[in-house]
């Protein structure tokens, strides 16, 4: 972790399946809150043109990749020298719908999981201090998961997984 010009800590951010910048934007007001935490996005990366032009448009000064995460190597992602690893990773694959949950077996899928084989190939002083992922309810049930959790685990990370809705930040809806 850096310091940032005040003083306080400046982590580097890789943002993964970047969509237009939700996680971004999150940093943004934990540093307007927080002073002292300070972020700078190394990265956004993202399969999707139209959603990399809404985030560069959104945050100009952010580096957007588009591109397929499954061809992003281990030595690229240790180049970055992140602290922090944001993902949000399609959420198909894992959905409540039924008859629509295929896990491993859609191809959506085979993005995350191999970032999650990444990770678990970068040497311990390459591997972020934290990495945060966020998806539907569902996912706490996949494979995707329970592969993220032992790779993590033989990691060393410590885990705490929460599935919140935006009821619980005062937003009136229920997903």
């Amino acid at each position: 972790l850096a310091e940032s010009s005040d003083g306080g800590v400046l982590l580097r951010v890789c943002e993964l399946f970047s969509g237009i910048g939700g996680w971004h934007a999150a940093l943004d007001l934990v540093s307007r809150q927080r002073q002292e935490l300070q972020f700078a996005v190394v990265l956004a990366l993202d399969n999707n043109q139209e959603v990399n032009q809404v985030y560069a448009h959104n945050f100009p000064d952010t580096k957007v990749r588009q591109g397929n995460a499954e061809l992003f190597t281990a030595a690229e992602m240790q180049s970055l020298n992140a602290d922090m690893w944001l993902m949000s990773p399609p959420c198909q694959p894992y959905t409540r719908q039924p008859g629509t949950r295929r896990g491993h077996t859609d191809a959506r899928a085979q993005s995350l999981f191999h970032i999650i084989r990444v990770l678990s190939r970068l040497p311990a002083a390459a591997q972020p201090s934290f990495l945060l992922l966020e998806n539907v309810q569902g996912f706490e049930m996949s494979d995707a998961r329970d592969e993220l959790c032992l790779v993590l685990r033989q990691s060393g990370y410590h885990l705490h997984e929460f599935l919140l809705s935006p009821m619980h930040f005062g937003i009136p809806n229920f997903r």
